[in-house]
């Protein structure tokens, strides 16, 4: 009995097992594999710093190490702005395929991480090629001119690059207002362009913004807008001006009250006050939004002189160090002569 039942076990066996084996190693060589042995040289592209528009081209080589043909099925960018091309589809055994990497980083700013995967027959986990970098802009997008004073003329330069590496030429220059606040001279040096801006002396007091526009010989960089602007700092209103002390016959009892204010909203400070000549007038300063008020009073001094008093207070104010010259007059009694 355990014969015929041993002998049944051992016919079922040797009929399934090479079945079960052809089965297993059919499923086995159709199911996708978790790694393959291709080498890629470089692993990561770094690209570096480039402007923006510009397309870098890098070649990566893929090395097949094994005794087999390797097919690649399907090439998958990260992003629209990447594109690979192939030499060719198979890689045979122990030989290399090269492709080319290309980014578009047209609208791209700052820092910038792409890749690539590479899918093979046979396997599962493509082969993975990434690229880095740093995207800036080929002209500045804002020129800050920062703080001037009412009159004065201030300059700044920037510079612009040729993204196809040709002899730059500057056609045309537009401002939104025309030569009225902004004027521009442009030198040219080879693929590189020097942009020289200087402020009209008669910007008014506020901040202005100005639209700069370049149109160049490169086609792949047409036309650069860039925003100027800045702010003129507003004239100082002095309240009362000049400071009249009136007719005073004790020094002792003798002041005024005056304003310095901004009429626009910029905050600013006293940085020195004193009086012309010295040591006749003592201030008392009080700090307000915009506005700065001061007590003054006459100090009886040895040489005040009974009289008309002429003096100046001389204000030093940030920003700008500007300078204010306050004139101050007034007509003194001796009580003691009386």
């Amino acid at each position: 009995m355990h014969r015929r039942q041993y002998f049944i076990f051992s016919i079922i066996l040797l009929v399934t097992f090479p079945v079960g084996l052809a089965s297993y190693l059919i499923i086995h060589s159709l199911l996708p594999h978790s790694s393959t042995p291709i080498d890629v040289t470089p692993r990561i592209w770094r690209v570096g710093t480039v402007y923006g528009g510009e397309i870098p081209i890098h070649t990566f080589r893929l090395y097949n190490s094994s005794d087999h043909s390797f097919y690649i099925t399907q090439v998958v960018p990260s992003c629209g702005c990447t594109v690979f091309h192939l030499e060719r589809q198979t890689i045979p055994p122990h030989s290399a395929l090269q492709g080319n990497m290309e980014i578009n980083t047209t609208g791209k700013k700052g820092p910038f991480s792409v890749s690539t995967s590479v899918f093979i027959a046979g396997h599962q986990q493509p082969v993975l090629l990434r690229a880095t970098g740093l995207v800036v802009d080929p002209v500045p997008p804002t020129v800050d001119m920062g703080e001037l004073l009412i009159g004065q003329i201030k300059r700044a330069s920037f510079n612009i690059t040729s993204l196809t590496q040709k002899h730059l030429e500057i056609k045309n220059v537009r401002t939104t207002h025309g030569k009225q606040l902004i004027s521009v001279d442009a030198t040219e040096n080879s693929n590189m362009a020097h942009i020289t801006l200087q402020t009209a002396p008669h910007l008014p007091p506020g901040r202005f913004k100005e639209y700069l526009t370049l149109l160049t010989n490169d086609i792949r960089l047409p036309k650069a807008t860039i925003v100027v602007k800045g702010y003129v700092l507003p004239r100082l209103v002095v309240s009362p001006y000049p400071i009249s002390l009136g007719v005073f016959r004790d020094p002792r009892t003798a002041h005024c009250v005056f304003t310095i204010s901004s009429p626009y909203a910029k905050p600013f400070t006293v940085i020195r006050i004193v009086s012309s000549p010295p040591g006749i007038l003592r201030f008392s300063l009080s700090n307000y939004p915009n506005t700065i008020k001061s007590v003054i009073t006459v100090l009886p001094a040895e040489g005040l002189k009974e009289g008309s008093l002429h003096a100046n207070i001389d204000v030093l104010v940030n920003p700008g160090e500007r300078r204010l010259v306050i004139p101050v007059y007034g007509l003194y009694l001796d009580q003691s002569k009386l």
